[in-house]
């Protein structure tokens, strides 16, 4: 057998191994993935369940005359036990978030990896093999090349820390009143704890994104448009 025909056989068998072990690593990934994907919609499941449960017996309490006088106290525990309940469930979104960025970092250079090993196989690819932050948020909104920061609005993340602004109004707000304070200066005290609440996740969530990216620096980034 001449050389060089020698040689494309061991290129040839060396592609064909590593293709091998790179679709056992993306599957190991997709795994994973659908492991933590299925925590964080059990974690924002129980999250809903305990709230809607909370809203449901302070509704069962409110028309009996007899236990109107317990309504605040029982309230405040209520909104104290949510408030908590949200803002660990929100760090551990936040966690999960970024464990699957971590995962579609690790899927997305196996996949430029292909797209190297099999040339032409960008044309039929879909999802993004570019493992920065458009190519992260490509993925996520399943649009593969390109999508709006703003869809991390409606991450599940996001909307828990909006819940959690929420409760914490409610429970300063509901403090506020137990301690005598008017009303309007108690709903005052509710905006603006709930404000503070918000921003402070926000800035939480901005602050893990920076640690991550920092971390991770991409290898592959999407090339400009």
């Amino acid at each position: 057998m001449p050389e060089t025909e020698l040689l494309d056989l061991v290129d040839t068998d060396r592609r064909r191994e590593l293709l091998t072990v790179l679709t056992a690593e993306h599957s190991n990934l997709q795994a994973a993935r659908s492991t933590g994907v299925a925590e964080a919609s059990g974690r924002t499941t129980s999250f809903f369940a305990a709230l809607s449960g909370a809203l449901v017996a302070l509704a069962l309490v409110a028309p009996v005359e007899a236990l109107r006088p317990m309504l605040p106290p029982v309230a405040f525990v209520f909104a104290m036990t949510l408030t908590y309940i949200g803002l660990i469930t929100f760090l551990r979104l936040v966690q999960l978030a970024r464990m699957d960025s971590l995962l579609v970092v690790g899927i997305n250079r196996i996949r430029h990896r292909y797209i190297e090993l099999v040339p032409g196989l960008e044309d039929v690819e879909v999802l993004s093999a570019h493992d920065d932050l458009a190519g992260i948020i490509g993925d996520a909104s399943l649009t593969g090349r390109t999508s709006s920061r703003l869809d991390m609005l409606a991450s599940a993340p996001a909307l828990v820390a909006v819940i959690d602004g929420i409760l914490a109004a409610v429970l300063f707000g509901l403090a506020a009143t137990m301690l005598g304070v008017s009303i309007s200066a108690s709903l005052a005290i509710g905006v603006v704890v709930g404000l503070a609440t918000d921003a402070a996740l926000l800035v939480y969530g901005l602050w893990t994104g920076v640690r991550f990216w920092r971390a991770h620096p991409p290898r592959y980034p999407t090339p400009p448009a």
